[in-house]
């Protein structure tokens, strides 16, 4: 028991000696720095070019209690209105601080990095781009995605400078990773804005939807070959004549996958132009099924001149 006691003793005046040299050199003055995200608030008709800092330095100076509520607060950026410029200007990122940041009363700013922020403007202009679905699905073991992610809208408008958006030709979703998927679903993901600011994305989330079902494969013997756009006076063997596919997509598609829905050919002129004396053939298969296998994966070929 005592000797329990004394360890308690000991972590009690441990624990208070550690309260007592927090709050002495918390009382004291130090200098922080922080990177702040840059946020810019522009007019409906206003555009951006040029490159602009994603984030700006800020060297803090205050108390340590000062300085530790600043370094815990989660929405600490640089704000940036420019509603009210109308032309290209060099701006001095320390002036203006306070309006800027939201900083506490005791705490000044020592130093801003980049100390000048390049502000240039452009003719306004909008275009149509391609969303680009950068989600990544883990399957469950045995489950596949059927056919391509369905997204809601495929395209969005972008609104900027004629100079940013002519650079861009699609705009990413935020990555996520989703584990363990066994069954179809939806999600709302944000468009990613990769300019800082310069553009405006409309809408700014759009809906993925995926197909996802326990995989199948089934095997097809007798594919016909066929050969397309033979002259009049000609005659093509392929050798051999019919091929055996291997073919994977969900269990219900699967089960009603129609041949007559697959195609499986190749044109006259392919053979015409071979060196080799082995073609490959065009096998064209609805769009939710993968093609596996192909035996053989290449056919020789006779030419034969009709007879009259």
């Amino acid at each position: 028991m005592k000797k329990k006691y004394k360890i308690l003793i000991f972590g009690i005046s441990l624990g208070f000696a550690v309260l007592i040299w927090l709050y002495i050199n918390l009382n004291l003055n130090f200098t922080v720095t922080m990177s702040l995200p840059l946020n810019i608030k522009l007019g409906e008709k206003q555009a951006l070019s040029g490159e602009m800092p994603s984030k700006i330095g800020v060297t803090f100076k205050g108390k340590g209690w000062d300085l530790l509520g600043l370094w815990m607060s989660k929405n600490l950026s640089y704000n940036l209105d420019l509603t009210n410029i109308k032309r290209d200007i060099k701006l001095n990122s320390l002036q203006l601080i306070n309006e800027r940041v939201n900083i506490p009363g005791n705490v000044t700013v020592v130093n801003t990095d980049p100390d000048t922020i390049m502000i240039s403007f452009d003719n306004l202009n909008e275009k149509y781009v391609k969303v680009k679905n950068n989600l990544d699905v883990r399957l469950k073991e045995g489950y596949e995605i059927i056919g391509s992610p369905k997204i809601t809208p495929d395209s969005i408008k972008i609104t900027g400078a004629s100079s940013v958006i002519s650079q861009i030709n699609s705009v990413p979703t935020e990555s996520i990773v989703i584990s363990n998927v066994n069954s179809q679903f939806k999600k709302e993901v944000s468009l990613i804005d990769v300019t800082n600011g310069k553009i405006k994305i409309i809408p700014p989330v759009v809906k993925i939807e995926y197909e996802i079902e326990l995989f199948a494969e089934k095997e097809y013997d007798d594919i016909e070959i066929k050969v397309f756009n033979i002259p009049q006076d000609k005659e093509v063997i392929l050798i051999p004549p019919r091929a055996k596919i291997l073919v994977r997509s969900g269990v219900e598609k699967i089960a009603k996958f129609d041949l007559s829905n697959l195609k499986a050919g190749i044109d006259y002129t392919v053979i015409e132009n071979d060196t080799t004396g082995y073609v490959i053939p065009d096998i064209e298969i609805p769009e939710n099924f993968k093609m596996i296998k192909v035996e053989p994966e290449k056919f020789q070929y006779i030419i034969k001149k009709k007879l009259n």
